[in-house]
C-alpha cells in the first residue's frame, strides 16, 4: 500500500470518527435538552437545533469520510468543504449553547481540522 493511500484512509477514518461523535452529541443534545451539559446556557429551542445540525453534520461526515477511504473522485473536496463550515460553525455554536466561544473546543476543533486536512492533501492523487 502506498503511503498516499494510508494517509487517505487515515483522513477519510478521522473524518468518520468525527462524524460519530458529533451524531453521539447530536442525540445527547436532543435527549437531554439544555440539561445535557450543565454549563448549556441556551433555552430548549436553540438546543434542539444545535442538535439537529449536528446530526445533519454526522451524517455528511459519515457520508465524505467513508467517500474518502473509498477514493471517491469528489471525496476531498467534499470532506474539505464539510470541515471547514463545521469549524467556522463550531464557534457560532459554543456561543449559542455556552455563551462563550470555548476556545478549547474549538481551538481543538481547529487542529484536528488541519491534520485531517493534511492527510488528504498528502493522500490525494498528484
Amino acid at each position: 500500500m502506498k503511503y498516499a493511500n494510508i494517509f487517505r484512509i487515515a483522513g477519510g477514518a478521522l473524518i468518520v470518527l468525527i462524524g460519530l461523535l458529533q451524531g453521539a452529541g447530536g442525540l445527547q443534545l436532543l435527549k437531554g435538552g439544555p440539561a445535557a451539559w450543565p454549563d448549556i446556557r441556551a433555552d430548549e429551542i436553540v438546543v434542539r437545533r444545535s442538535a439537529y445540525a449536528l446530526i445533519i453534520f454526522a451524517v455528511l461526515s459519515l457520508i465524505t469520510g467513508g467517500a474518502v477511504m473509498n477514493g471517491v473522485p469528489w471525496s476531498d473536496l467534499g470532506a474539505a468543504i464539510t470541515l471547514i463550515i463545521f469549524v467556522a460553525l463550531s464557534f457560532w455554536g459554543n456561543y449559542l449553547l455556552f455563551g462563550d466561544i470555548r476556545l478549547l473546543h474549538t481551538g481543538t476543533n481547529i487542529i484536528v481540522a488541519s491534520i485531517i486536512l493534511t492527510l488528504l492533501w498528502l493522500g490525494s492523487p498528484r
